[in-house]
């Protein structure tokens, strides 16, 4: 997928719309150049679908945790999109375990263990949380003792590799656990208040999602801005509605389902201006004893594949709420490895964290399909420059265009300037051949707060606390040259401020087409290794952006 030809027609229509046509970018007027056109088309094609849809038959993962059930100890410190998050997570999981027959969950990742407490408390599972960083497991222990503990419920420090003997002392902790709590003459102390949670649970099954509410810190709900973008039609599909249906006819992506992904990255580069006939995600057949919904690509086993077990082999459910950066490449190849991990649910997040090898110039864990990383090569050959490179791996990893269309016209006002006046420090800094040079101390996080990007003087006066001072001038004399370099760069660059929200608006586009990407990628190498897996969408992208969960069997 080429970006816009005809650069000087594409800056100078984008240059002239008005916010409320930026936002709806899908929308493709006559007069656009074609490449342009094109473009907005096939970013719209190459997403998955992010709405999280209405009942489901057969599927109860569209009812999430009732949040009145929740312990209000448990929800003690969650904010409104942890809250929302962990009911429709642990609604997915209690899904997925039940289908798969799964012994127990490992929750890799766990923090404070928002999610260990209500998979336990609500559902009656055992869980394992796993967290790398000692002080959360710390606080999730203090977080237990405030309600009534159970040691089917347990929190141990650990940090996964794809090691083989990492692997095996991953395997050796979880089953000491869980012979631990088989062999105790204690049962779950929970077990009535579970009960209830899935029984009211299942009354729900066929709950549609516009009533579906999140919650801010006290409980109360959020604005009705969430409630109106979650009925039939999401944000999202308002968003896209704008253009022409035929947009959506041939959709790679939307025809995907649960199938074993072909990408074909070159040959969608090379037929670009031809149009995309072949898809780039050629995909395999459905397997028939698996429940399907047609419009969410959701598929999960109809039968409790796990209950057959060998030599009665407790099984497992590893699940990850936000895997940073190789954490999720991490968890599916000791999935691949560990017969006793049967089941996968996972949402990602900070994909630009990923390990970058400098000597190869690409990233330890993606590609990580034979089939991207077989495109990648041709399409290289055909440009040699091309790579993944860390920036895109960040623009993934940012707000979908859902959220960008219910900013409002001060949010991307605030945008602009934000932008803008960051832009103009960094090149009021990079001037080395120059007799006055700036650095920065680096001391603190946020060189300027959102009051201070009201005006460029603000921005000044904040920014030049951070600004390293030599001994050989006086302070003020300093401020007096670092404000004149500032004003000079702004009287430079002020004039391609128009530029910055239509340029956003082209990134937004690219956003979920790389998301996606990532998540196709991951589930092709979970098919190629003979295993079974699906892109889920588990929470309001309004609420939480990260909205996929990878979910796999067995």
């Amino acid at each position: 997928m080429n970006a816009p030809e005809n650069s000087s027609a594409t800056k100078s229509i984008l240059s002239k719309l008005s916010i409320s046509l930026l936002v709806a970018v899908a929308f493709t007027l006559t007069e656009w150049p074609e490449s342009l056109k094109n473009f907005i088309q096939n970013c719209v094609k190459f997403s998955l679908p992010r709405e999280i849809n209405g009942s489901i038959e057969g599927l109860s993962i569209t009812s999430p945790t009732n949040i009145s059930e929740i312990d209000p100890e448990i929800r003690r410190g969650m904010t409104g999109k942890k809250l929302h998050e962990v009911c429709h997570m642990t609604s997915l999981i209690d899904h997925v375990t039940k289908k798969t027959g799964n012994d127990g969950v490992i929750d890799v990742g766990s923090g404070l263990g928002y999610l260990c407490q209500v998979l336990h408390c609500n559902y009656g599972h055992s869980v394992l949380g796993l967290e790398g960083k000692h002080g959360h497991t710390s606080g999730a222990d203090k977080r237990t003792h405030k309600f009534e503990r159970c040691h089917h419920l347990h929190n141990v420090t650990c940090e996964l590799s794809q090691q083989t003997q990492s692997q095996q002392e991953f395997l050796s902790l979880i089953l000491d656990w869980f012979s631990e709590i088989k062999s105790e003459s204690t049962k779950c102390c929970h077990f009535k208040t579970a009960l209830k949670t899935v029984k009211s649970h299942e009354k729900n099954i066929q709950t549609d999602s516009s009533e579906l509410h999140s919650y801010d810190r006290s409980g109360s709900e959020l604005s009705e801005k969430v409630e109106n973008n979650s009925g039939n039609q999401s944000a999202l599909a308002r968003f896209s509605s704008t253009g022409s249906q035929s947009n959506f006819e041939n959709n790679p992506i939307e025809n995907t389902k649960n199938k074993n992904c072909n990408i074909n990255l070159h040959a969608a580069v090379k037929n670009y201006d031809k149009g995309i006939k072949d898809n780039a995600f050629e995909v395999c057949k459905r397997k028939n004893n698996f429940v399907c919904d047609s419009e969410r690509d959701c598929c999960l086993p109809d039968t409790v594949v796990g209950s057959d077990k060998v030599n009665n082999v407790p099984t497992f459910c590893m699940v990850g709420l936000h895997c940073c950066g190789d954490l999720t490449p991490i968890m599916l190849n000791n999935f691949v490895e560990l017969d006793q991990i049967t089941s996968l649910c996972c949402v990602s997040c900070c994909y630009h964290r990923m390990n970058f090898n400098e000597d190869i110039q690409t990233h330890d864990n993606f590609p990580m399909s034979q089939q991207l990383k077989t495109a990648l090569v041709k399409t290289q050959q055909t440009y040699p420059e091309f790579k993944f490179s860390s920036y895109a791996l960040r623009l993934a990893a940012q707000e979908t265009r859902a959220r960008w269309h219910e900013q409002t016209d001060e949010e991307h006002d605030f945008h602009m300037r934000n932008v803008a006046y960051r832009g103009i420090l960094e090149t009021s800094l990079l001037q080395p051949d120059t007799d006055e040079t700036f650095q920065l101390k680096k001391n603190v996080r946020k060189l300027a707060h959102k009051a201070d990007y009201q005006s460029f003087t603000a921005y000044i006066d904040a920014v030049s606390k951070h600004v390293h001072t030599p001994d050989t001038v006086s302070l003020e004399e300093f401020k007096l040259k670092f404000c004149q370099r500032m004003h000079q760069k702004l009287d430079k660059y002020q004039k391609y401020f128009c530029l910055i929200e239509p340029l956003t608006a082209l990134q937004y586009l690219l956003q979920p087409v790389l998301e996606s990407l990532i998540y196709m990628d991951r589930k092709q190498w979970l098919c190629e290794q003979g295993l079974q897996a699906d892109i889920i969408p588990v929470f309001d992208e309004l609420i939480s952006p990260r909205n996929l969960a990878l979910v796999a069997w067995k």
